[in-house]
C-alpha cells in the first residue's frame, strides 16, 4: 500500500534499488516520506544508487505530492527518471534521465551504443513547449480531465460492484487497482 517496505533493507547489501514512490506499479502505492529518508540513508550507508522512476507523477488527485527522492537527497545517490509520454502522447517517445555528475559520461556513453536516433525535432518542439509554459499548461488541463476521467470509473466500478470490491491506488497516476472481495476462486480465472 505504501510501496517498499524500506525497513527489510536492514543487512541487505545490494547496490542498486529501483523504486516507483510516486505510484508504485501495479497497485498504486504512494511511498510516504519517512520511508523515502529511510531508503536514502540506506543507499548512503550502502554506498549504492536508487533509480527513481517518476513516470506519471504529474497525476495526483486527492492527496499532495511527496518530494521526489531526487530532491530529498544531496549525495549523488538518486538517478532520477520519468517520461512525457504519459502527459503529451506514448507515440512521443521522450524520455529523461538526471544522473548524479560522476555517472554522466557513463550514461552518455551507453546511450550512444543503444540508441542513436533520437528524435531531435521532437525534443526541440518540447524544449519549446517547457520554454513557452504551454507544457505546464498542457499537464494542468490533462489532470483535470484524467480526474475527472477516474472520477467516472471509480462511481462506475462502485455502481456495479458496491462493497463487492476494493480499490487501490486511485490517489494518484493513470491506474488502479481492483480487488474482489470473496471472490469464488471459480471466477477468479474467468477475470484474469
Amino acid at each position: 500500500e505504501d510501496g517498499m517496505k524500506t525497513e527489510l533493507l536492514a543487512g541487505i547489501g545490494a547496490r542498486l534499488a529501483y523504486v516507483t514512490p510516486s505510484h508504485q506499479f501495479p497497485l498504486g502505492g504512494v511511498m510516504p516520506i519517512a520511508r523515502r529518508h529511510q531508503l536514502l540513508k540506506w543507499a548512503r550507508h550502502n554506498n549504492a544508487y536508487v533509480i527513481e522512476d517518476d513516470y506519471d507523477s504529474e497525476y495526483r488527485y486527492d492527496i499532495n505530492p511527496v518530494p521526489p527522492l531526487h530532491s530529498l537527497e544531496d549525495h549523488g545517490a538518486v538517478i532520477y527518471l520519468g517520461t512525457i509520454s504519459k502527459t503529451l502522447s506514448p507515440m512521443l517517445r521522450i524520455g529523461y534521465l538526471v544522473v548524479p555528475p560522476e555517472l554522466q559520461e557513463v550514461f552518455a556513453t551507453a546511450k550512444q551504443f543503444a540508441d542513436r536516433h533520437s528524435p531531435v525535432a521532437e525534443q526541440e518542439a518540447l524544449a519549446s513547449l517547457i520554454e513557452s509554459g504551454g507544457y505546464e499548461s498542457h499537464v494542468r488541463r490533462v489532470r483535470r480531465l484524467n480526474g475527472e476521467r477516474r472520477e467516472t470509473l471509480l462511481g462506475a466500478l462502485q455502481h456495479s460492484f458496491g462493497d463487492r470490491i476494493t480499490v487501490q491506488g486511485a490517489d494518484a497516476g493513470l491506474h488502479v487497482a481492483v480487488w474482489f472481495n470473496d471472490l469464488p476462486r471459480s471466477r477468479e480465472t474467468a477475470l484474469v
